[in-house]
């Protein structure tokens, strides 16, 4: 069984080497014992080569350890009977170069987290030329390896191609350190496909080989593929992606996009930056398939050429250690020239990878930009810290030694929180634009002027342009390695406790307020299940909602949100998932909702119709339209009903509006007023500093009251309430329904997964904020909402 807390499919680099949960480091270990006790002996003492192996299959497998086990056995079979090593190292350098011509082929460039990125246009593949390169291989020069006989030579000659993949780029990409997660090895290769003048006859054709094709990357190279694009497609392209379907696993079908003539660069840039993707495409690269990679230069600088070697040559390439340097790696050209086998060093690269694991952290490159001579690093401390300016100002102005507080001299450097508090007021002066070059500025008669403040680098005046240069410490990587963890100095880091951040979502009528609570440690790379958080009536997001079970469900891992218009409610969480939808770190198939009092009603509701939804809690929750027409109206709601409809006229005619206030202002007044404990409790909690808010206005416009009256939160839930969800209550009821109404749906909803939780001696108010009632009241919540936010292989 997979880890509950994980997706099926992982969001990277969730599930790989250097990125694992408990559970999944659990899967791991059990699978290297398993593996072990099985007569695969290497692996008693496993390296990181051997688990990175090991979690594709568990990848593949959705973490069930006896499945991979099994495709990993059949896998290693397979390589052995069929000698895989050995076809690869001896296959004939001209045999391979006619493969790839014929099969995806790697750009040169990465996407956005490392991974090469592959091109395949399969419009010269025919089947005649399939039966051509079958030939080849069958041929006793192709290479010195033997087969089992069973095996067909089209997969022997994609065997070949793909372990250039294991063997060669992905290795590459894994050594270099300008990426994020550069502790995580590369895995996975993101393709685009581009089927663009295939015509049906011949995806008739190749039906067999595409086949055989899918069939050698499930079964014997699982979790090697990232996002595939598929390009270029022709209107009967759905039932050729039919067959492609039943041919893969569900996983790799998972990461399949079918893009649009219209959406090509856009969809491809979600993953690939612009300048890595080929010009057909609507990218800057110049690449036609077919040609030499086309190689990053920050790859190039990388590259140490041996001999005569000055680019790579199109032949079987790997990569091992350099003996006698560890901070280095080799790369070797093998395979056979006319029959004998070719092994010579091409290239070296430095060990970028293996000092990213150990550290935990790396440079964003490698080069060191101030020294001449290359291989020289400034390892000393000294050496390092000569980089810092000699005092710096602290926030008082008052000069000190940088050497008294070298992490204060880089939060200075590099703070830019007034911007941050800027930005979302930018709109209000121009539209998003790149700033123009200097010689601009200076064309206009503006002023260049040097700044010591970062947050000043390129504002500028009607005559005076300001910069800040580049701080000489950035420049050197063992800096980066040393005090910039991840690439944040201290005072930026993402906070080890969570924090949140305030938002403005476009509504219908006006916008609506939310504020998001994110979890400790949060990575903006990954996915995460969001649960929305809907505050009482009259209350507001800095309340309950916000600052007692928001901040509780981001500590446990989730991202919340808080909602709330005066007539609109429910359709706010349709807006707000609409929002969650474009956020890149919220997962879109792990979202909940959860709601106090009057919010919680409106939850029950949205879930009733809006799917996006997968679960909900209500925490005492009330349903308002049956409060507004007992309590409010005091059981006469025809009564309140004509009393509204003379108010809005009197108000179409100019008069003033009239404010209900649902509360004494006093808790004093309150119990002057009413024994109610209710109202007593509702009181305290809002006229007081327990909850007050700004915000928290706990009153209404009588003539907006008329739809509350002709609302039911539970109408239709025999029907229309199908999701899981869960009511708590304190075990004494009060006046405004909660008890009664958590019951009520609890009976009368659809769902067969439904739960009432009642603790004993708890009120409605204490639910609010009370430790001593939210504490039982989330040890129930927490594991309902990870059960129902996780996905379960």
């Amino acid at each position: 069984m997979a880890p509950t807390n994980q997706d099926s499919v992982s969001q990277y680099p969730d599930g790989h080497y250097g990125a694992l949960s408990a559970e999944q480091q659990e899967a791991l270990d059990k699978f290297k014992s398993l593996v072990a006790e099985r007569g695969y002996s290497d692996y008693e003492q496993a390296t990181p080569a051997h688990e990175i192996k090991l979690l594709r299959f568990l990848r593949a497998r959705r973490w069930d350890v006896e499945a991979a086990y099994t495709q990993f056995d059949d896998t290693e079979k397979w390589r052995s009977a069929n000698e895989i090593d050995k076809l690869y190292e001896t296959i004939d350098t001209e045999a391979f170069k006619e493969l790839r011509t014929l099969y995806p082929q790697w750009v040169g460039r990465r996407d956005r987290t490392g991974a090469p990125v592959y091109v395949w246009r399969p419009q010269s593949l025919t089947g005649s030329i399939v039966a051509g390169s079958e030939k080849l291989a069958s041929k006793p020069e192709f290479s010195k390896a033997k087969t089992d006989g069973k095996t067909t030579a089209s997969l022997i000659c994609f065997a070949a191609l793909y372990e250039n993949l294991l063997r060669f780029t992905q290795p590459l990409s894994t050594q270099l350190v300008d990426r994020k997660h550069a502790e995580v090895p590369i895995t996975l290769s993101t393709y685009i496909m581009d089927v663009s003048g295939v015509s049906v006859l011949q995806f008739w054709s190749l039906k067999n080989h595409l086949h055989t094709l899918a069939f050698l990357a499930s079964a014997y190279y699982p979790e090697t593929l990232g996002t595939i694009f598929i390009v270029g497609a022709p209107p009967f392209f759905s039932t050729v992606f039919g067959w492609i379907k039943g041919w893969l696993d569900p996983v790799t079908v998972s990461k399949i996009r079918i893009v649009g003539r219209d959406d090509v660069l856009s969809s491809l840039e979600e993953i690939v930056e612009k300048c890595h993707i080929p010009k057909q495409y609507g990218g800057e690269l110049e690449y036609n398939f077919g040609d030499a990679p086309a190689l990053d230069p920050a790859l190039k600088d990388t590259f140490t050429w041996a001999g005569e070697y000055s680019s790579l040559p199109l032949a079987p390439l790997i990569w091992e250690p350099v003996e006698g340097s560890p901070d280095k790696v080799a790369c070797l050209r093998v395979g056979s020239d006319n029959g004998q086998t070719v092994r010579e060093t091409v290239c070296t690269i430095p060990q970028g990878w293996r000092v990213a694991e150990q550290n935990g952290s790396c440079p964003p490159f490698s080069t060191r930009i101030l020294s001449a001579e290359k291989e020289t690093e400034a390892t000393q401390q000294s050496d390092v810290l000569k980089l810092l300016p000699l005092v710096y100002r602290n926030e008082s102005g008052d000069p000190c030694h940088f050497i008294d507080n070298v992490q204060a001299v880089i939060d200075l450097e590099l703070d830019l929180s007034q911007p941050a508090l800027l930005m979302r007021w930018l709109w209000m002066t121009s539209s998003p634009a790149t700033p123009p070059p200097l010689h601009n500025h200076i064309m206009i008669d503006r002023q260049i002027s040097l700044m010591e403040r970062l947050d000043m680098h390129l504002v500028w005046t009607a005559r005076r342009t300001f910069i800040k240069p580049m701080p000489r410490f950035l420049l050197e990587p063992a800096f980066w390695t040393e005090y910039l963890h991840d690439g944040f100095p201290s005072g930026n880091r993402p906070q080890a406790t969570g924090f949140s951040r305030s938002v403005s979502i476009p509504n219908i009528a006006w916008d609506t307020a939310a504020d998001i609570y994110f979890p400790p440690n949060f990575d903006e790379s990954k996915k995460y299940p969001l649960v929305l958080s809907a505050h009482p009536i009259g209350s507001c997001k800095e309340q309950t909602s916000g600052n007692v079970y928001g901040k509780a469900m981001a500590e446990a891992g989730v991202v919340p949100r808080f909602v709330e218009n005066p007539e609109f409610s429910v359709a706010d969480f349709r807006v707000v998932v609409d929002y969650a939808e474009t956020l890149p770190y919220v997962d879109s198939e792990r979202i909940g909702v959860l709601g106090i009092c009057g919010g919680g009603g409106y939850a029950l509701n949205a879930a009733m119709t809006d799917y996006r939804l997968k679960c909900t809690i209500g925490i005492t929750p009330v349903n308002f339209g049956l409060l507004a027409r007992e309590g409010f109206a005091q059981f006469n709601p025809t009564g309140t009903l004509e009393a509204i409809a003379k108010q809005r006229t009197f108000e179409a005619q100019g008069a003033e509006r009239s404010v209900l206030q649902y509360l004494p202002p006093t808790v004093d007044e309150a119990k002057k007023m009413t024994t109610n404990p209710d109202v007593s409790e509702a009181t305290e909690y809002y006229k007081t500093d327990r909850g007050r808010a700004a915000n928290g206005c706990t009153s209404g416009l009588l003539s907006y009251n008329s739809s509350a009256l002709a609302w039911d939160a539970f109408n239709h839930a025999e029907m229309l309430m199908t999701k899981p969800f869960m009511v708590v209550v304190g075990g004494m009821p009060g006046s405004f329904g909660a008890y009664r109404d958590a019951l009520e749906v609890h009976g009368r909803a659809a769902s067969k997964e439904k739960e009432v939780v009642v603790l004993p001696g708890v009120s409605h108010y204490s639910l609010y904020d009370k430790p001593e009632s939210v504490k039982p009241a989330l040890e129930k919540v927490i594991p309902f909402l990870k059960k129902h936010l996780s996905k379960v292989a």
